[in-house]
């Protein structure tokens, strides 16, 4: 069963992305939808949404940022429960920490994201970068605002810029992206902005309500994963969060029925990229502390120590082992906590044994990241970067 048909078969209708977004309120309000580009994430909701449209996305360097090498990993092995410094001890103070947090007015996501390509020049190039701040009002009388670039790609780490310069500097690169070719540019796009006025929040609501029909069977507005994304709206019921995570945990048990060893490792490879995005969006206390403990509860997630992200910012790696079926890739799904607070500093894939497209990355190449710059709530007014 190949990954696209196992995320339709276990999920149904995936997250939609902002460009899908975009078209519901452009359906809504009779607009002409902006161009934007498609959130591209990094997890298996980069699975659901990236392997139909887009997860998680999210994950790149500002533009101008340093260029940094790949992921440093602690703890080889890594403990997957109790103990001092084991992934659920970590993740039980986060929830604590958690609950502790005071909202605000609006809940402020400022990340970048990018993608980890090998080209036939024999280095590797980030591209499909993105840099995105979303303010999420916390009243659904207040408006919601959204700013978002691409950034240009370019070489991942000194030794590939300077694989770069020999092969002479190109500007674009030709690459494989989801099996279809692509061409990375190392052009960048101006600040786009979006207000979503409270009208047309609540009629983005009604649309998945009332069950409108998708755009097409591969970028549908609603749906399963589309209520756990909360579309826009805080998430504010802790109990409702673990129903919607059961049914999907359901249905993915009926569908793997007579697999043990893919039922065991889908648990982290599906499970840890959807409780991260209730760790991100807009969320009470309690529904945020509520993710900590069921990713705390999860099979198959480990502490690996300390970790430096794309950013050059250490911190404490949680990770989940896992396989891709377009080649083969053995990797690792790493969320990275600030240590002290628990503040989420991002996502990304790390190779373990790189195959197919990925051949030639060597093991510690981060496949594609998401960098959290900030994240909280805040009474600040929306403004970008």
């Amino acid at each position: 069963m190949d990954e696209i048909t196992m995320v339709r078969e276990l999920y149904g209708r995936p997250e939609p992305d902002p460009a899908v977004r975009e078209r519901v309120r452009a359906r809504i309000t009779g607009e002409r939808p902006a161009r934007r580009p498609r959130r591209r994430m990094t997890f298996g909701l980069g699975l659901v949404a990236a392997a139909t449209t887009a997860v998680i996305a999210g994950t790149n360097l500002l533009g101008g940022g340093t260029t940094g090498g790949p992921v440093v990993i602690g703890t080889a092995g890594g403990t997957a429960g109790g103990g001092d410094g084991s992934a659920r001890t970590v993740l039980l103070a986060a929830a604590e920490n958690a609950e502790r947090e005071q909202p605000g007015r609006y809940w402020r996501l400022h990340t970048t994201y990018a993608d980890t390509y090998r080209v036939k020049e024999g280095y590797n190039v980030e591209g499909n970068r993105w840099e995105s701040d979303e303010w999420t009002a916390r009243s659904m009388d207040d408006p919601d605002h959204n700013f978002d670039r691409d950034l240009p790609s370019r070489p991942q780490t000194p030794a590939d810029e300077a694989a770069w310069r020999r092969a002479g500097s190109p500007r674009t690169w030709k690459v494989i992206s989801s099996g279809r070719p692509h061409t990375l540019t190392t052009e960048s796009t101006a600040w786009r902005s979006a207000i979503t006025s409270p009208e047309q929040k609540r009629s983005l609501t009604e649309v998945c309500t009332d069950g409108a029909p998708a755009d097409s069977p591969a970028d549908p507005e609603c749906g399963p994963l589309a209520e756990l994304s909360g579309q826009g709206r805080v998430l504010t019921d802790p109990d409702h969060l673990k129903e919607l995570l059961a049914q999907i945990r359901a249905r993915r048990a009926s569908v793997l029925e007579g697999e043990p060893e893919l039922k065991k490792e889908m648990a982290a490879r599906f499970d840890m990229p959807i409780i991260y995005g209730f760790l991100t969006q807009a969320a009470t206390p309690e529904v945020r502390a509520e993710a900590f403990r069921l990713l705390a509860d999860t099979p198959g997630v480990r502490s690996i120590g300390t970790v430096t992200d794309r950013a050059g910012r250490r911190g404490i790696g949680l990770a989940a082992r896992a396989t891709r079926d377009d080649g083969g890739t053995v990797y690792d799904q790493v969320i990275i906590l600030e240590p002290g607070t628990y503040r989420v500093l991002g996502e990304q894939k790390v190779v373990v044994k790189a195959n197919g497209t990925h051949r030639g990355m060597a093991p510690g190449t981060v496949l594609s990241h998401t960098v959290v710059h900030q994240v909280g709530w805040t009474n600040d007014t929306p403004a970008h970067p």
